[in-house]
């Protein structure tokens, strides 16, 4: 199932995975847990950082899920430092 498109695509792979990939390369790809409502793991490619897709694989997974998903502890620095810039809440923080 492709979700969205551009020079890349967004695709639910398996029940669990969203992938975003181009013609070369995996860009990234994040888990979850539909029976626990989390994000249990997010990955990008160091060369395609900082450039939205991060923030896209999580609007991605909560939509294959239909329901917003909270990330799964323990969440990294960098992780925190991630889903603060994109405004997204973190359990556990505050």
């Amino acid at each position: 199932m492709s979700i969205a498109s551009g020079p890349y695509s967004v695709r639910l792979s398996a029940e669990n995975t969203v992938v975003i990939a181009n013609d070369n390369t995996t860009i990234g790809y994040a888990t979850f847990d539909i029976a626990q409502g989390e994000l249990t793991y997010i990955f990008v490619h160091p060369a395609f950082r900082l450039k939205g897709f991060g923030k896209m694989l999580v609007r991605a997974a909560r939509q294959a899920v239909g329901r917003t998903l909270e990330p799964s502890e323990p969440v990294s620095p960098l992780g925190r430092k991630f889903f603060e810039r994109i405004g997204d809440t973190l359990h556990g923080s505050g």
